[in-house]
Protein backbone atom coordinates (compact mmCIF):
# COMPACT_ATOMS: atom_id res chain seq x y z
CA UNK A 1 0.00 0.00 0.00
CA UNK A 2 1.16 3.56 -0.69
CA UNK A 3 2.97 5.22 2.17
CA UNK A 4 1.67 8.64 1.11
CA UNK A 5 -1.70 8.44 2.83
CA UNK A 6 -1.47 11.90 4.39
CA UNK A 7 -2.56 15.23 2.95
CA UNK A 8 0.05 16.64 0.57
CA UNK A 9 -1.02 19.81 -1.31
CA UNK A 10 1.37 19.22 -4.23
CA UNK A 11 -0.12 15.74 -4.73
CA UNK A 12 -3.68 16.99 -4.27
CA UNK A 13 -3.13 19.36 -7.20
CA UNK A 14 -2.19 16.29 -9.26
CA UNK A 15 -5.38 14.51 -8.23
CA UNK A 16 -3.87 12.34 -5.48
CA UNK A 17 -5.76 12.58 -2.19
CA UNK A 18 -4.54 10.62 0.83
CA UNK A 19 -3.20 7.80 -1.31
CA UNK A 20 -6.09 7.60 -3.80
CA UNK A 21 -5.96 8.67 -7.44
CA UNK A 22 -9.17 10.69 -7.73
CA UNK A 23 -9.10 10.74 -11.53
CA UNK A 24 -9.03 6.95 -11.66
CA UNK A 25 -11.85 6.92 -9.12
CA UNK A 26 -13.87 9.32 -11.26
CA UNK A 27 -13.36 7.13 -14.32
CA UNK A 28 -14.69 4.13 -12.39
CA UNK A 29 -17.70 5.99 -11.01
CA UNK A 30 -18.55 7.41 -14.43
CA UNK A 31 -19.00 3.86 -15.76
CA UNK A 32 -21.64 2.94 -13.18
CA UNK A 33 -24.91 1.72 -14.66
CA UNK A 34 -26.78 4.03 -12.31
CA UNK A 35 -24.67 7.02 -13.40
CA UNK A 36 -25.77 6.81 -17.04
CA UNK A 37 -22.77 8.91 -17.97
CA UNK A 38 -22.32 9.70 -21.64
CA UNK A 39 -19.20 10.50 -23.66
CA UNK A 40 -15.84 10.92 -21.94
CA UNK A 41 -15.24 11.23 -18.22
CA UNK A 42 -15.64 14.88 -17.15
CA UNK A 43 -12.42 16.84 -16.82
CA UNK A 44 -11.28 17.34 -13.22
CA UNK A 45 -9.58 20.52 -12.04
CA UNK A 46 -8.31 20.25 -8.49
CA UNK A 47 -6.92 22.85 -6.13
CA UNK A 48 -5.52 22.41 -2.64
CA UNK A 49 -7.62 24.44 -0.18
CA UNK A 50 -6.69 25.78 3.23
CA UNK A 51 -7.50 23.99 6.48
CA UNK A 52 -10.34 21.50 6.15
CA UNK A 53 -12.42 23.34 3.57
CA UNK A 54 -13.95 21.21 0.84
CA UNK A 55 -16.09 22.37 -2.07
CA UNK A 56 -16.93 21.45 -5.62
CA UNK A 57 -18.57 22.87 -8.70
CA UNK A 58 -19.67 21.23 -11.93
CA UNK A 59 -19.94 22.99 -15.28
CA UNK A 60 -22.50 20.57 -16.58
CA UNK A 61 -22.66 21.49 -20.25
CA UNK A 62 -18.86 21.68 -20.58
CA UNK A 63 -18.38 18.53 -18.47
CA UNK A 64 -15.80 20.10 -16.16
CA UNK A 65 -15.54 19.46 -12.42
CA UNK A 66 -13.67 21.89 -10.17
CA UNK A 67 -12.71 20.75 -6.67
CA UNK A 68 -11.17 22.68 -3.77
CA UNK A 69 -9.85 20.12 -1.34
CA UNK A 70 -8.50 20.79 2.13
CA UNK A 71 -7.36 18.24 4.68
CA UNK A 72 -10.62 16.44 5.47
CA UNK A 73 -12.20 13.01 5.79
CA UNK A 74 -11.45 10.72 2.86
CA UNK A 75 -15.04 9.47 2.66
CA UNK A 76 -16.26 13.05 2.31
CA UNK A 77 -13.86 13.66 -0.58
CA UNK A 78 -14.95 10.47 -2.35
CA UNK A 79 -18.61 11.39 -1.98
CA UNK A 80 -17.88 14.91 -3.30
CA UNK A 81 -16.37 13.43 -6.46
CA UNK A 82 -19.47 11.28 -6.87
CA UNK A 83 -21.73 14.30 -6.23
CA UNK A 84 -20.13 16.41 -8.97
CA UNK A 85 -20.09 13.54 -11.44
CA UNK A 86 -23.81 12.99 -10.93
CA UNK A 87 -24.35 16.67 -11.76
CA UNK A 88 -22.59 16.12 -15.08
CA UNK A 89 -24.64 13.00 -15.79
CA UNK A 90 -28.00 14.67 -15.09
CA UNK A 91 -29.80 16.92 -17.57
CA UNK A 92 -28.86 20.63 -17.47
CA UNK A 93 -30.78 22.69 -14.91
CA UNK A 94 -31.68 19.62 -12.83
CA UNK A 95 -29.42 20.96 -10.07
CA UNK A 96 -30.31 19.26 -6.75
CA UNK A 97 -33.78 18.07 -7.58
CA UNK A 98 -35.35 14.66 -7.05
CA UNK A 99 -33.76 13.13 -10.14
CA UNK A 100 -30.32 14.18 -8.89
CA UNK A 101 -30.95 12.75 -5.41
CA UNK A 102 -32.30 9.46 -6.74
CA UNK A 103 -29.32 9.07 -9.03
CA UNK A 104 -26.64 9.80 -6.43
CA UNK A 105 -28.31 7.36 -4.02
CA UNK A 106 -28.38 4.66 -6.71
CA UNK A 107 -24.75 5.36 -7.65
CA UNK A 108 -23.60 5.18 -4.02
CA UNK A 109 -25.45 1.93 -3.59
CA UNK A 110 -23.90 0.41 -6.73
CA UNK A 111 -20.38 1.79 -6.27
CA UNK A 112 -19.90 1.10 -2.57
CA UNK A 113 -22.35 -1.71 -1.83
CA UNK A 114 -24.23 0.41 0.70
CA UNK A 115 -27.66 -0.52 2.01
CA UNK A 116 -29.46 2.72 1.18
CA UNK A 117 -33.22 3.10 1.12
CA UNK A 118 -34.14 5.68 -1.49
CA UNK A 119 -37.54 6.55 -0.03
CA UNK A 120 -36.08 7.05 3.45
CA UNK A 121 -33.27 9.25 2.19
CA UNK A 122 -35.61 11.37 0.06
CA UNK A 123 -37.56 12.04 3.26
CA UNK A 124 -34.44 13.22 5.11
CA UNK A 125 -34.93 16.37 7.19
CA UNK A 126 -33.17 19.37 5.72
CA UNK A 127 -32.15 20.53 9.20
CA UNK A 128 -29.52 23.28 8.89
CA UNK A 129 -28.68 22.47 5.26
CA UNK A 130 -29.75 24.86 2.49
CA UNK A 131 -30.85 21.97 0.26
CA UNK A 132 -32.24 18.52 0.94
CA UNK A 133 -29.61 17.07 -1.42
CA UNK A 134 -26.89 18.22 0.98
CA UNK A 135 -28.63 16.44 3.85
CA UNK A 136 -28.77 13.31 1.67
CA UNK A 137 -25.04 13.72 1.04
CA UNK A 138 -24.40 13.63 4.76
CA UNK A 139 -26.45 10.46 5.19
CA UNK A 140 -24.48 8.80 2.40
CA UNK A 141 -21.18 9.92 3.96
CA UNK A 142 -22.27 8.49 7.32
CA UNK A 143 -23.02 5.15 5.66
CA UNK A 144 -19.64 5.25 3.89
CA UNK A 145 -17.82 5.86 7.18
CA UNK A 146 -19.61 2.95 8.82
CA UNK A 147 -18.66 0.68 5.92
CA UNK A 148 -15.10 2.12 5.89
CA UNK A 149 -15.31 2.83 2.18
CA UNK A 150 -12.33 5.18 2.25
CA UNK A 151 -10.07 2.50 3.70
CA UNK A 152 -11.36 -0.09 1.24
CA UNK A 153 -10.71 2.13 -1.77
CA UNK A 154 -7.29 3.12 -0.48
CA UNK A 155 -6.40 -0.59 -0.43
CA UNK A 156 -7.66 -1.03 -4.00
CA UNK A 157 -4.62 -1.64 -6.22
CA UNK A 158 -6.34 0.05 -9.18
CA UNK A 159 -6.93 3.29 -7.29
CA UNK A 160 -4.09 3.69 -4.84
CA UNK A 161 -1.14 5.91 -5.60
CA UNK A 162 2.23 4.26 -5.23
CA UNK A 163 5.05 6.61 -4.30
CA UNK A 164 8.23 6.33 -6.32
CA UNK A 165 11.13 4.44 -4.72
CA UNK A 166 13.87 6.61 -3.20
CA UNK A 167 16.58 7.71 -5.63
CA UNK A 168 20.06 6.21 -5.44
CA UNK A 169 23.08 8.44 -4.86
CA UNK A 170 24.04 8.01 -8.52
CA UNK A 171 20.55 9.10 -9.69
CA UNK A 172 20.67 12.13 -7.41
CA UNK A 173 24.12 13.06 -8.77
CA UNK A 174 22.90 12.64 -12.35
CA UNK A 175 19.83 14.80 -11.72
CA UNK A 176 21.96 17.51 -10.12
CA UNK A 177 24.41 17.42 -13.03
CA UNK A 178 21.56 17.65 -15.50
CA UNK A 179 20.07 20.58 -13.56
CA UNK A 180 23.43 22.39 -13.55
CA UNK A 181 23.87 21.78 -17.27
CA UNK A 182 20.36 23.07 -17.96
CA UNK A 183 21.06 26.19 -15.88
CA UNK A 184 24.35 26.84 -17.69
CA UNK A 185 22.65 26.45 -21.08
CA UNK A 186 19.88 28.79 -20.00
CA UNK A 187 22.36 31.45 -18.84
CA UNK A 188 24.45 31.03 -22.00
CA UNK A 189 21.40 31.53 -24.22
CA UNK A 190 20.46 34.61 -22.19
CA UNK A 191 23.99 36.00 -22.61
CA UNK A 192 23.81 35.49 -26.38
CA UNK A 193 20.44 37.25 -26.55
CA UNK A 194 21.72 40.19 -24.52
CA UNK A 195 24.88 40.46 -26.67
CA UNK A 196 22.83 40.48 -29.87
CA UNK A 197 20.50 43.10 -28.41
CA UNK A 198 23.29 45.45 -27.33
CA UNK A 199 25.27 44.93 -30.55
CA UNK A 200 22.16 46.05 -32.41
CA UNK A 201 21.88 49.07 -30.13
CA UNK A 202 25.57 49.76 -30.61
CA UNK A 203 25.17 49.88 -34.40
CA UNK A 204 22.20 52.21 -34.04
CA UNK A 205 24.13 54.37 -31.59
CA UNK A 206 27.09 54.60 -34.01
CA UNK A 207 24.78 55.78 -36.77
CA UNK A 208 23.33 58.44 -34.50
CA UNK A 209 26.79 59.56 -33.37
CA UNK A 210 27.88 59.89 -36.99
CA UNK A 211 24.72 61.81 -37.85
CA UNK A 212 25.04 64.33 -35.04
CA UNK A 213 28.81 64.68 -35.46
CA UNK A 214 28.19 65.65 -39.08
CA UNK A 215 25.63 68.26 -38.02
CA UNK A 216 27.97 69.70 -35.39
CA UNK A 217 30.78 70.01 -37.94
CA UNK A 218 28.40 71.70 -40.38
CA UNK A 219 27.49 74.40 -37.86
CA UNK A 220 31.10 74.78 -36.77
CA UNK A 221 32.13 75.47 -40.37
CA UNK A 222 29.33 78.01 -40.79
CA UNK A 223 30.39 79.80 -37.66
CA UNK A 224 34.05 80.01 -38.56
Amino acid sequence: MSDLIGYYPHLVRQGIYCGIDLKKLAARLWKLDAMRGEDAVPEMRIRAARLGRVSGHAKIQRKIISLNLGDNELDRIIELVLHELVHCACPPYEYHGELFMRRIISCAREAFGLDLNTATLLDTDILHYSKRAYAVDERIIEAMKTAKIGERLRADSELRFESLPPETEQQIAEHRAAARSHLIDKRANHAREMLARWESKEKHAKRLVSKWRTKVRYYERRGS
